[in-house]
């Protein structure tokens, strides 16, 4: 089982890179901890942030929740309790940080997003009250002892790859 001290991110090449997404270290960390929990099932969340033209800046996470259903091949988050958190967070944050993306496993190592990812950002980007028009979908992958990150900008129905960054809190304010 991949230990979540051992996350490795996987960079994409700058070329083939639309943007970026800055994430704090904190919201990997707690995030690779709840993969640990759920691992060999997949589990997800909510990223929280804000952007500004192609740079995601990802200050929080919402996880799951405590309904949340948990497969080998998929999760059903709680999504009333995602909904409470959402807008907490939101209040809290001075109305900063909203919604901007999707956060989940895929416990057999792929860090590619799948039909059932497309689907789901799909209905994210028309839901009007979501304000997500261009989704952000980051994958966290077990494979080779650690868990590794990719993330995905969804637009006009397919993924382009981003360029994944860690900052410590502060770095962003």
């Amino acid at each position: 089982m991949p230990g979540a001290r051992l996350i490795e991110f996987m960079r994409r090449e700058r070329a083939r890179a639309t943007g970026v997404i800055w994430i704090a270290r904190a919201v990997i960390r707690v995030f690779s901890e709840d993969a640990t929990r759920w691992f060999p099932l997949e589990t997800g969340g909510v990223l929280l942030g804000y952007e500004d033209a192609d740079t995601v800046v990802v200050r929080a996470l919402v996880a799951a929740g405590p309904k949340a259903r948990h497969a080998k091949w998929g999760f059903e988050p709680d999504a009333r309790w995602q909904e409470r958190e959402i807008a907490r967070h939101y209040a809290e944050s001075a109305r900063i940080d909203g919604y901007v993306g999707e956060i989940h496993t895929h416990p057999r190592g792929g860090l590619r997003p799948s039909s059932r990812d497309r689907s789901t950002a799909r209905r994210i980007a028309r839901y009007e009250p979501a304000r997500s028009p261009r989704p952000l979908m980051a994958i966290i992958g077990a494979g080779c002892g650690a868990w590794r990150m990719a993330a995905w900008r969804y637009e006009r129905d397919r993924f382009t790859a981003l360029d994944v960054r860690v900052y410590d809190e502060g770095e962003s304010e």
